[in-house]
């Protein structure tokens, strides 16, 4: 939430992994009686070895399917745009899939945004994977940046309807290593950064007596105050 909330609008999208056709459900994980269709919901799976190898490689793939629609996007628009983060998380047939944000606050990210989503909608088979949202259903609703990283931090932190919580994600062992991504640039202007959340703990703990010293140099230090006051943090150090 705190590093996404300084994009004034963006646009969230979601890349699947191949449908039934390519990873039909597996008769032995199935529970239900004959004549009821497969579902992830009621406990149908793909078979998990199967679901590994798709899982262990998404990663990689990704990457390279990003590479190729950001430079498509590129050259057809003459801007580099950025992805501004994105989470893995696991269906609940046992593949990954994976959940994108992009700012659309000016013309130049609107169009890059455009074209890198279409991109990706074209070259994702290529890559292994299935469906990209498209683009026409992606920009009927533009999200400020706080309410996109609202939206993810409940989605996958605390679990949603049949969703499982970022920790089982994280357990699973076979999503990709970085379940989630938050762009450099983002961390850099707010200071938010698991390192620094670490440390205004520590800060936090010595505060309220319950360690003697937070024994952190005194930038760090002031960091993590700056943090816990929720006040803008500067990138770096003087």
């Amino acid at each position: 939430m705190e590093n996404l909330r300084p994009l004034k609008l963006t646009v969230m999208f979601s890349l699947t992994p191949p449908g039934g056709d390519v990873y039909p459900f597996d008769a032995a994980y199935c529970r239900h009686g004959v004549g009821v269709k497969c579902s992830g919901l009621i406990g149908c799976r793909v078979n998990p070895l199967v679901a590994r190898i798709f899982n262990e490689d998404a990663g990689p793939n990704w990457s390279k399917l990003h590479r190729a629609a950001s430079k498509r996007a590129k050259d057809r628009t003459a801007f580099r745009g950025r992805l501004r983060a994105r989470v893995w998380e696991k269906q609940k047939r046992g593949l990954a899939h994976m959940h994108g944000v992009l700012s659309v606050g000016q013309p130049a990210e609107l169009a890059w945004a455009k074209a890198y989503v279409e991109a990706l909608a074209e070259l994702a088979p290529r890559y292994g994977f299935g469906f990209v949202d498209g683009w026409e259903k992606i920009s009927r609703k533009f999200w400020p940046g706080g309410q996109a990283g609202a939206y993810l931090s409940g989605y996958f932190v605390r679990g949603a309807g049949h969703k499982a919580p970022i920790t089982e994600n994280v357990l699973a062992g076979d999503l990709p290593r970085l379940v989630v991504y938050v762009d450099r640039d983002l961390t850099l202007r707010t200071g938010c950064t698991m390192r620094n959340l670490r440390n205004a703990r520590r800060v936090w703990a010595w505060l309220n007596g319950f360690i003697p010293d937070p024994r952190l140099d005194g930038w760090d230090e002031l960091i993590a105050v700056c943090l816990l006051d929720r006040k803008s943090v500067p990138a770096r150090g003087p």
